[in-house]
């Protein structure tokens, strides 16, 4: 019986081990408002790799695009973090990532509904489910897609993404 208890605890820790890796939907929204060099120097403590980095230019907002354990062969991962942003001003900056477990969606769903966030609205976009939640006093927007991608054996995934952005800016964009 000890055996089995002891067992189950170091299995118990290393699942906590691998997703205490991975973003809280908390870190997900200070990170939104952050410079450049703290989000890179925070991603990459918490293992994070950079894939690319592009500066704003011509009105197009700049990325910074960042993968949580991926693969060493293609280019795919358990995460995608998109980080865009204004050299104007950080109103403007978004952050989006994408995951693809559904205790990652599950967790952040609920943080959401915790923090106070409402739903404000639901639609299906392009064969997506959409959900857009609200916080009338943290002045920001989520928006949440649920999409299906099939892999090349035609295995169906789905995936999900939260985008988080300044509510002014949001409005903006959806007018």
């Amino acid at each position: 019986m000890l055996r089995k208890i002891v067992f189950l605890f170091v299995i118990a820790l290393f699942n906590n081990n691998c997703d205490a890796q991975n973003l809280t939907f908390d870190q997900l929204i200070s990170l939104r408002v952050k410079a450049l060099s703290d989000i890179d120097e925070f991603m990459t403590s918490k293992n994070w790799t950079m894939l690319n980095a592009d500066e704003p230019i011509d009105g197009k907002m700049g990325k910074l695009q960042f993968a949580y354990n991926k693969s060493n062969y293609d280019d795919k991962a358990e995460s995608f973090l998109y980080y865009y942003y204004s050299s104007t001003s950080n109103i403007y900056n978004r952050i989006s990532i994408q995951v693809h477990k559904i205790n990652t969606y599950n967790n952040y769903v609920s943080r959401i509904k915790i923090l106070g966030y409402i739903l404000k609205r639901s639609y299906v976009d392009d064969g997506d489910l959409v959900k857009i939640y609200q916080s009338n006093t943290k002045g920001i927007t989520i928006k949440i897609r649920t999409s299906m991608q099939q892999d090349e054996l035609s295995v169906t995934k789905t995936l999900y993404s939260f985008t988080v952005y300044n509510t002014l800016d949001f409005n903006l964009l959806n007018q």
